[in-house]
């Protein structure tokens, strides 16, 4: 009896590192671009705990130009109580430069941003654009 399981032994530990491997496949592919996912995901492996890891939609303005006085362009800068000021964004804010979303991380949570976002970078759609945030 002790031969046979001396001869088992490599066969069982080959099929349980297997079925720890399936297991971590199968995890590994539920987690996809969606918001839900994604989140469930960064709390599972950054905030198991109390699960505080939030991903929102960024905001994104229209660029607003700005002219001098010469040129006679519609939009002028004004000085200080000249009149209803204009709100200038910046550049990350507007147009092509702005991010898809920001995931919005806890300041009581331990994590690595580069972690993160190796992590991250590996579930979305290479296309989209994130900032990680700390509040």
């Amino acid at each position: 009896m002790a031969l046979l399981y001396a001869l088992l032994a490599p066969v069982n530990d080959l099929h349980t590192r297997f079925l720890a491997y399936v297991k971590n496949v199968d995890y590994r592919l539920r987690i996809n671009y969606q918001v839900c996912y994604l989140e469930a995901a960064l709390n599972d492996r950054f905030d198991y705990i109390d699960r505080r890891i939030r991903i929102v939609r960024a905001r994104q303005y229209d660029p607003f130009p700005i002219y001098l006085n010469p040129e006679n362009k519609p939009v002028v800068l004004q000085r200080r109580g000249a009149g209803n000021g204009v709100v200038l964004y910046s550049k990350q804010q507007t147009g092509q430069f702005a991010v898809d979303f920001i995931i919005r991380v806890p300041a009581g949570v331990p994590f690595d941003v580069s972690e993160l976002t190796a992590f991250v970078s590996f579930h979305i759609v290479q296309s989209r654009t994130f900032q990680v945030q700390t509040f």
